[in-house]
């Protein structure tokens, strides 16, 4: 079990009531949310308070900003991959218009990543 108290603005989380109440002086009136180890695992031990409400697991923003990082991650691999066409129009072994359609997957990718970083 995990019981959550409030302090001072902050979450306090304890496995154990004996060393809830002789670490932090709590008791058992003190608890504000009980929660079963599985439950605790399954929102990543994330337990906060936040503007006066317990927050359990990742806000909507925290959610927001993972997604975002992990599209931007891809969007980088793939411009990474396609960085050997930028060499060869710079040294001329090639030219624009044969890189046309992956040029402009590049610039839709750049914005995209862009538009993505303002969640961050």
């Amino acid at each position: 079990m995990v019981y959550v108290f409030i302090r001072d603005g902050k979450a306090i989380m304890h496995t154990n009531l004996d060393a809830a109440r002789q670490l932090d002086g709590f008791s058992k009136d003190d608890i504000v949310k009980e929660l079963t180890d599985e439950e605790f695992h399954n929102l990543g031990g994330q337990v906060r308070f936040i503007d006066n409400q317990l927050v359990f697991g990742e806000t909507e923003s925290e959610k927001k900003a993972k997604a975002a990082m992990q599209e931007i991650v891809q969007l980088k691999t793939q411009l990474a991959e396609t960085d050997y066409i930028s060499v060869k129009i710079s040294e001329g072994a090639a030219t624009k218009n044969e890189y046309k359609k992956e040029l402009d997957l590049r610039a839709q990718w750049r914005a995209r990543i862009n538009e993505l970083e303002k969640y961050l």
